[in-house]
C-alpha cells in the first residue's frame, strides 16, 4: 500500500507526540486553574484523547467526498494507533500509580505486533474454513467467529483484541473480493455483505448513542466552561503538533494527494474524530483517580469527543474544499 508510511508514522510518531504535548499545555491549563494535576496526570489524560476513533472516521468521512489517497490516511490511521494510544496510556498509568510494569516498546510489541500476528494466523484457518463451505449463512458465523476467536485470544494473552479485529476485517475483505466470481455463485443474494453492512449501521448508531448519553450527564464543576473551552483549543494545538511532526518525517513527496505539509497537518488535525475508546480509557481512571479528577477528565474527554464529531465532523467536507482550492491555487502558480 503507497500510503503505509503515512499512515504507520501517524498511527505510532503522532499519537504519542499528541499525547505528551497535550499534556504539556494542559498542565499549564491545569496550574493557572488552581486543578490539582500532576504532569504525568495530564499526560494521562492527553493519551485518553489523542487515539482517532475508526466506527467515528469511516461512518462521517465516507459522506464528506474526500479523496481516496486522503480517506484512506485517515481511516488507516484510526484503525491502527488504537494499540499506540493503549501502550502510552498503561505506560502512563504505571507512572501516576508508581507501579513497575513493562516498558514501552516490549508493550508496543505486545498490544501492536501481538495482535496483528494473532489476526493474520486465526483468519487464515478461519478462510480456509469458510472456503470449504458454499453456505452463505455459514459464511456469517465463520466472519464472526474469526472476529471473537481473534479478540478473546488477544485479551487473554494481553495484546490489543482491537487491532486484531481490524486485521481480521481487512483479511477477510480482502479475500472475499479475491473470490469475488465464486461469492456471486455461492451466495447470489449477498447476504454476507448486507449483514455486514447491517451491523456496521447499527454499532455506528450505538456508538453515537452512548456519546450523546456521555455528554447530556457531564458531571458538574465549579470551571466547567473553562474546561470546555480548554479542552477544544487544547486538543486541536496537541494534534496538529503530533500530525506537523509526522509530516516532516513523512516529506512532501509522500505527503498523499500532492499537499504540502500545512495542507496535511490542518487537514489531518480536523479530521481526527475521537470516540469509543477515548470514553472507554476514561472511564478506566475511575479505580485510581479522586472523585474530583474523575470528573474533570470525564467533562475533558466527553466534550473533545462531542466537539471533534459534531463540529469537525460535520464541517470536515468544508474544510477539504477550501484546502482543495489552496492546493490548486498553489499548483496553479
Amino acid at each position: 500500500m503507497k500510503n503505509i508510511k503515512s499512515i504507520s508514522l501517524l498511527a505510532l510518531l503522532s499519537t504519542v507526540i499528541s499525547s505528551f504535548v497535550y499534556g504539556g499545555i494542559f498542565y499549564l491549563f491545569s496550574y493557572i486553574a488552581g486543578l490539582d494535576f500532576s504532569i504525568w496526570l495530564c499526560i494521562l489524560l492527553g493519551c485518553i484523547v489523542s487515539p482517532t476513533d475508526p466506527i467515528a472516521a469511516t461512518s462521517i468521512l465516507k459522506k464528506a467526498g474526500l479523496s481516496k489517497n486522503v480517506s484512506t490516511v485517515i481511516e488507516g490511521e484510526s484503525l491502527f494507533n488504537d494499540g499506540t494510544g493503549v501502550a502510552v496510556f498503561v505506560c502512563v498509568k504505571n507512572i501516576v500509580n508508581d507501579v513497575s510494569d513493562l516498558s514501552f516498546p516490549v508493550l508496543m510489541a505486545k498490544e501492536l505486533l501481538g495482535a496483528v500476528a494473532i489476526g493474520l494466523a486465526v483468519s487464515f484457518l478461519m478462510f480456509r474454513l469458510l472456503r470449504a463451505s458454499n453456505n452463505p449463512m455459514l459464511h456469517i458465523l465463520i466472519s464472526l467467529l474469526d472476529v471473537v476467536a481473534a479478540y478473546i485470544i488477544c485479551e487473554t494473552l494481553g495484546c490489543s483484541g482491537v487491532i486484531a479485529s481490524v486485521v481480521c476485517g481487512i483479511y477477510f475483505s480482502k479475500n472475499m473480493a479475491r473470490y469475488e466470481e465464486w461469492r456471486k455463485v455461492v451466495d447470489p443474494k449477498d447476504w454476507y455483505e448486507d449483514f455486514w453492512h447491517l451491523a456496521d449501521t447499527l454499532l455506528n448508531n450505538i456508538l453515537f448513542i452512548l456519546i450523546g448519553c456521555a455528554v447530556l450527564s457531564l458531571p458538574h464543576h465549579p470551571l466547567i466552561a473553562a474546561l470546555v473551552f480548554g479542552a477544544i483549543l487544547i486538543n486541536i494545538a496537541a494534534r496538529f503538533v503530533g500530525v506537523g511532526t509526522s509530516a516532516l518525517i513523512i516529506g512532501k513527496h509522500k505527503i498523499p494527494n500532492r499537499y504540502n505539509t500545512m495542507e496535511f497537518t490542518s487537514l489531518m488535525t480536523w479530521s481526527a474524530l475521537k470516540g469509543g475508546l477515548s470514553l472507554a480509557l476514561a472511564l478506566s481512571t475511575a479505580e485510581f483517580l479522586t472523585p474530583s479528577n474523575y470528573n474533570v477528565v470525564i467533562i475533558v474527554t466527553s466534550v473533545t469527543m462531542y466537539f471533534t464529531i459534531v463540529v469537525q465532523g460535520l464541517t470536515t467536507k468544508k474544510v477539504f474544499a477550501v484546502i482543495e482550492k489552496h492546493k490548486a491555487d498553489r499548483i496553479r502558480l
